[in-house]
């Protein structure tokens, strides 16, 4: 901090105060995480100062267009910042466009000399920390990235063992806790994955291998999930005692990640990498179950078969990267497919309707306090509340004002003392440190954020230096105005009350599995089939995606006002969605497939029935998420379930004499499994939310 103060001041260019934030935001634990930041802060000012100075150029005297045009890249940043694509990044574009724009004034001249300034401070920012990070304190990202791999592994095999136990047993204590820690554990992993693939040669050499890997523990932590998703039926004695081994399967798995936590290591695993042997049921055995249960047990089996082949690919993935073995074939991603987020759009408006009340605040008040100031950090602060709208804008209250108490007492008291750069130095420095030493915790990264760039802010370091209790004053008023207008565009379009928003977020999913399960097939029109496939993906986007949504505001519930509200309750209830999500995705595999066999066709019409019943308990939960009745969908799925079992009976003895392939029967079995599944699915929400008292999530309230 102090020696980019020292080379800004030293050059005479006019805002020292921006290397200074560099130095401050792009402090972290690792150098390759603070590489990784400063990258992105960097490419970021870059493309900024391009979009902006076009922008001026296109609109040199035109206000509304001008406003409007920057407000909409606005929208855009926040869009791409609200997703999992390099979000620094995104936050810097934008608010950086922001401040050349408004910081040029009426002088379009102005633009080209803000762009170049504000582009030579970052970048001397970065070289500053960059230097002083390499040659006093190289804190390299390797060994927490080794670490974090050895945690995924453990943490992995623990979620595997447990579901495996929670098969053979019916125990489900243990998965739920494993389930959440694998999830920390492959979050970490990812993130110094990132900052590794920055500051750590060799696993830069390896980055496509490394990134085959992460894709393979997803796709592993997603297999287990569709394992979990079956317990309930597998619980069953008949089916049982049908499945492989459980306690083969445990030690097959302890083999392979012990295999892998000793490569980790270093060392060679001390037996030679074996293939995954592949289960099958006992055919004489699987005919003498009802159709159901055959359906459940050639799921199941699938289902092993496919968590022990992408842990062996794990496996191998792993010997690959450590020199054990051969380096095995780069694994393709899985993805939802790509539609437009709702919550991201929201956000998305959120932040241009901030921008926009700045600006006609500028505009039309005369001596607003802040100034084009006020546009600038609204936009940089309102991009961040919409991205992440858990946040209460009351929780900013505290810090903003603490900070700028502690840095008007530092501007006011010490700074008018001071006689040169040496003690000026010398303060910077006391004060840095002061506030990274006393907010070292990541949960108080908000109080260092903001004690620093106050601290910044209000100092106003510059060559000609000057002191004035208004500058405390007219910050203090801007604060004030920008926590009031936060607090109206927190609740734009609606409440960001977490039981509400899990409330919109439920009604929302099953709008949008009623619409998947009434989507027709193809057809033989192009465009039809072109509208189609874009409307599938947006809610099968919106079915994938929204149960993940529906956990993080559950976090955020705060059980006293909501009284019978458990919060583990709700998780369960989420977990069951979660159910449903998976189970209609696996639908859409099936109808992708575009395979229909005789089997199927016989039993058309019950299908279709079963499916009506399906749309019409989803039409009455997108209207009301708590309107399920427990014992009405049990007592009706088990008549749906009991007529179809008949059915089936009676095309089985029929079709005793002909010759069915086994992989018709096994795809027959599939969708029959999956129909059920749904139906099991939507039968347990219907329970879980039986248990939660839903009449205090619907009433008003102010706070």
């Amino acid at each position: 901090m102090v020696i980019a103060y020292g080379l800004a001041l030293g050059f005479g260019w006019e805002r020292p105060l921006w290397a200074g934030f560099v130095v401050a935001f792009c402090s972290l634990a690792t150098i390759g995480q603070s590489f990784t930041k400063a990258a992105y802060r960097m490419s970021g000012t870059l493309v900024a100062v391009v979009l902006s100075l076009l922008l001026i150029t296109v609109f040199p005297q035109e206000r509304w267009l001008f406003m409007g045009s920057l407000s909409l890249f606005v929208g855009f940043c926040t869009y791409m910042m609200s997703g999992p694509n390099k979000p620094y990044f995104w936050n810097i574009t934008g608010v950086v466009a922001v401040i050349i724009c408004m910081d040029t004034g009426p002088d379009p001249s102005n633009a080209f000399h803000i762009a170049v300034l504000r582009t030579e401070e970052t970048a001397l920012g970065i070289l500053v920390y960059s230097v002083i990070a390499l040659l006093l304190w190289p804190v390299s990202s390797r060994s927490a990235f080794i670490a974090s791999v050895g945690d995924q592994i453990n943490k992995q095999r623990d979620l595997l063992l447990a579901a495996f136990h929670t098969v053979g047993t019916g125990n489900h204590e243990n998965y739920a806790p494993a389930k959440a820690q694998t999830a920390q554990a492959q979050a970490r992993f990812k993130q110094l994955l990132g900052a590794a693939l920055r500051d750590t040669t060799e696993v830069k050499e390896q980055s496509a291998a490394w990134q085959s890997y992460a894709s393979l523990v997803g796709q592993l932590t997603e297999a287990v999930e569709r394992l979990s998703h079956g317990f309930a039926e597998l619980q069953t004695p008949e089916i049982a005692k049908q499945l492989p081994d459980i306690e083969h399967l445990i030690q097959e798995t302890e083999q392979r990640f012990d295999a892998m936590e000793q490569m980790v290591k270093g060392h060679a695993p001390d037996a030679p990498l074996q293939p995954a042997i592949e289960y099958s049921p006992d055919p004489k055995q699987l005919k003498a179950l009802p159709h159901f249960q055959r359906a459940a047990v050639v799921i199941a089996y699938q289902r092993i078969n496919s968590i022990a082949q992408i842990s062996q690919a794990l496996l191998e993935q792993m010997a690959g990267i450590t020199d054990c073995g051969p380096m095995p074939t780069s694994t393709p991603t899985s993805k939802v497919p790509a539609a437009f987020d709702i919550d991201r759009g929201i956000s998305a408006v959120k932040a241009m309707t901030t921008f926009w009340i700045a600006c006609i605040g500028l505009i039309y008040i005369e001596a607003l306090p802040g100034g084009s100031g006020l546009v600038t950090m609204a936009t940089s602060i309102g991009m961040v509340c919409a991205s992440t709208p858990q946040l209460p804008v009351r929780k900013l209250v505290a810090p903003f004002m603490l900070s700028i108490a502690a840095a008007s007492l530092i501007y006011l008291c010490i700074m008018p003392r001071l006689s040169g750069f040496a003690e000026l130095g010398i303060l910077l420095f006391i004060a840095t440190f002061a506030f990274c030493y006393l907010f070292a915790a990541p949960q108080q990264m908000l109080n260092r954020a903001c004690s620093l760039a106050m601290l910044l802010a209000i100092a106003s370091v510059s060559n000609h230096q000057s002191y004035s209790f208004a500058v405390v004053s007219n910050t203090a008023m801007m604060f004030a105005i920008l926590l009031f207008i936060l607090l109206i565009t927190a609740n734009i379009p609606y409440s960001p009350r977490p039981e509400r928003m899990i409330l919109r977020l439920l009604r929302r999913f099953f709008k949008s599995y009623h619409t998947l399960v009434e989507i027709p097939p193809p057809s033989g029109n192009c465009i039809a089939n072109a509208f189609r496939r874009l409307h599938q993906n947006f809610h099968r986007y919106e079915v994938s995606t929204l149960p993940a949504k529906m956990g993080t505001w559950a976090q955020f519930l705060n059980p006293a006002p909501l009284e019978g509200t458990d919060k583990a309750q709700v998780q369960m209830t989420i977990n069951s969605v979660q159910g449903l999500s998976d189970r209609m995705n696996e639908l859409i595999e099936i109808r992708e497939a575009g395979q229909s066999y005789h089997l199927e066709a016989q039993l058309k019409d019950d299908f279709t029935q079963w499916r009506d019943y399906n749309q019409s308990i989803t039409q009455n939960l997108l209207r009301d998420p708590a309107s399920a009745n427990y014992q009405q969908v049990l007592d009706q799925l088990s008549a749906i379930q009991k007529h179809l079992e008949t059915r089936m009976s009676t095309i089985a003895d029929e079709s005793a004499g002909t010759n069915t392939e086994l992989h018709e029967i096994e795809a027959f079995y599939r969708r029959l499994s999956t129909y059920r599944g749904l139906s099991e699915a939507l039968l347990n929400y219907a329970k879980q939310t039986d248990a939660i008292n839903w009449t205090p999530w619907k009433e008003e309230r102010f706070y």
